[in-house]
């Protein structure tokens, strides 16, 4: 099934496993751990298995990304346009990141006046997520400008304490080093420009 020129399988592959993420993350934030639950039925260890397959369903929705973007890129060959490309590419990070920064410092706001001990990692056991006991946490606008141009676990830490930002610096950085890679093997001929 073909949605224009997108694989609407792949699109719904792709949304399947970020949804599996989140709710991973959701899951271990806001329910005990499965060996807690001794008597866990068939609709709740299904429960846990789907949302066990966190690490699993990032690696799925990296490299079917990289299929759908890198295809497009390969498929424009010489015409490859950098500005357009970057363009199309930021906006799909941006319009992701920007409100997550935002809601991030709202919530770490609240957190830091009611529960301060979740931002020193007291409860990173727990949840798997957040700041760690030995992690730093950090909130200023230097890290979320860092947060912001995808340098986060490069240069400066992941903003507040939503570190699942890691997974959008390197999408970012694989969404620059693909057709990078691309054009100096040839595949993008001399011609792909910034216009």
């Amino acid at each position: 099934m073909n949605s224009g020129d997108r694989l609407a399988w792949l699109d719904f592959a792709r949304a399947m496993a970020a949804l599996t993420v989140c709710m991973g993350h959701v899951r271990s934030a806001l329910f005990m751990d499965y060996v807690d639950l001794p008597d866990a039925g068939l609709a709740t260890s299904l429960f846990y298995a789907w949302t066990g397959l966190g690490r699993e369903a990032v690696m799925v929705f990296f490299v079917l990304s990289g299929f759908l973007v890198g295809g497009a890129v390969m498929r424009a060959g010489p015409a490859f346009d950098w500005r357009t490309y970057a363009i199309a590419r930021l906006s799909r990070l941006w319009v992701v990141l920007v409100p997550a920064l935002l809601l991030t410092a709202a919530l770490d706001t609240c957190v830091a006046s009611s529960w301060p001990s979740i931002l020193s990692g007291s409860h990173y056991a727990d949840w798997q997520s957040g700041p760690s006991p030995q992690g730093l946490y950090a909130k200023d606008w230097l890290t979320a400008l860092g947060n912001l141009l995808f340098l986060q676990t490069l240069v400066v830490p992941v903003f507040g304490t939503n570190t699942p930002l890691w997974s959008l610096a390197n999408e970012s950085w694989y969404y620059l080093w693909f057709p990078l890679a691309a054009s100096a093997a040839g595949a993008l001929g001399g011609r792909a420009s910034w216009r």
